[in-house]
Formats: structure tokens, C-alpha cells, sequence
């Protein structure tokens, strides 16, 4: 198996079990049965672990891109700007003021994780959720090495868990932010390898005169 055969069945398979919990529960099932079972381990974890879907996590990378490999600084930068403007119409016009768990709960029925701030509004879908597959597809494909691709998968996975954990968006707003951020890094690789394929074609032709 290549390392972008284990990135399509861990997108598929990831896409799949979301989708399926969608339909065998109800929307705040997944925020209250995650609150329900809070530990001091997963409340350290999730806390922590969400902040790879930070868009600032893309500051660092896009700087040392910048510097050694300036084609992947191009297609990590678009992948950064497609997800986030997809994310921000989602969040900002069409389904601006949907309320996030916080608000749709009746007050004292959550109890949330300690210095973790926690928003009321604009939950659908997940932008946080969106930047972490989003950086897991894009880094995966760029290092091509299942070991990462596994490591960066299960990065992905505990922030996208985490938005949930930390009653900060329902599971239809991480699958949705999963699927935004994962097709949108696919989309624009395929993209922009054919653009270098077609470039190391017109090289090597002028090259050979």
C-alpha cells in the first residue's frame, strides 16, 4: 500500500464512521455522552490537542517552505486559504448565528473543561476541525511517509475529537470541517502536481535543445 492509498482510506474510513454516528444519533448525543465521561487525562488531552487545529499552526511551516521548498509554500498556502474561506462563508453567511453547544444546551447540563473559553455561536462547521485534516492531508502528502501520515492522522483526529469534548461544536460540524479541510488539500495537490508535471515537461524539452 503507497502512502497516498493508507491517506484515501484513512479519509474515506474517517468520513464514513462520522457520517454513520450522524445518522444513529441525535445531534447533542455525541457532546453529552463525551461530557458524561470527562477524565483528568482526556481533559488535559483534548485541551492541549485542539490547538493543532490553530491556523496558526500553518505560520511555522509556511515559513520554513518558504525558505527551502517554495512550490509546497505555494500549495500549503492555498490549502490554508481555501479551507478558511470555505469555512468562513459557512460560518458567517449561510449559517451565521447557529448556536454551538453552549447555547442549545439549557444552562448547568454541560460542564466544561477548566481555561478553555468557550464559544455560544457560528458553530457549523468546525473551523478548527477543517485546519487539522486540512494540515494532516497536506503535510502527509508532502512528506510521503506512512509512518507521519499515521502520526499526523492521529493529530487530526484528537482535534477534531476535541471540538466535541470541549463543547464547542457537534459532530456534524467536525465532519463537516474534516471533509472541507481533507477534499480541499486532496483537490489542490492533484492541482498543483499537474501544474509541475507540465513544467518539468516544458524544462526538459528546452534542455534537450
Amino acid at each position: 500500500m503507497t502512502n497516498k492509498q493508507l491517506l484515501l482510506l484513512l479519509g474515506v474510513g474517517i468520513s464514513l464512521c462520522s457520517v454513520l454516528l450522524l445518522f444513529v444519533s441525535d445531534k447533542g448525543d455525541m457532546v453529552l455522552w463525551l461530557n458524561e465521561h470527562r477524565t483528568t487525562i482526556a481533559d488535559v488531552l483534548f485541551k492541549y490537542g485542539t490547538h493543532f487545529g490553530d491556523g496558526l499552526m500553518y505560520i511555522p511551516i509556511l515559513l520554513f517552505l518558504f525558505i527551502y521548498r517554495k512550490w509546497y509554500f505555494f500549495y500549503l498556502l492555498s490549502c490554508g486559504v481555501f479551507h478558511g474561506v470555505v469555512a468562513l462563508i459557512f460560518k458567517q453567511w449561510i449559517f451565521k448565528g447557529l448556536p454551538r453547544p453552549k447555547a442549545f444546551f439549557d444552562e448547568g447540563v454541560l460542564s466544561f473543561v477548566e481555561g478553555v473559553k468557550i464559544h455560544s455561536s457560528n458553530s457549523f462547521p468546525s473551523g478548527h476541525t477543517a485546519t487539522a485534516f486540512s494540515l494532516a492531508i497536506a503535510l502527509a502528502l508532502i512528506i510521503n511517509r506512512k509512518s507521519y501520515t499515521l502520526l499526523l492522522f492521529g493529530l487530526a483526529i484528537v482535534a477534531g475529537v476535541s471540538r466535541v469534548y470541549l463543547s464547542q461544536h457537534f459532530l456534524m460540524d467536525v465532519t463537516a470541517g474534516a471533509m472541507i479541510g481533507m477534499t480541499g488539500s486532496w483537490g489542490l495537490w492533484h492541482f498543483y502536481f499537474q501544474k509541475e508535471r507540465q513544467l518539468l515537461k516544458k524544462t526538459s524539452k528546452v534542455n534537450t535543445y
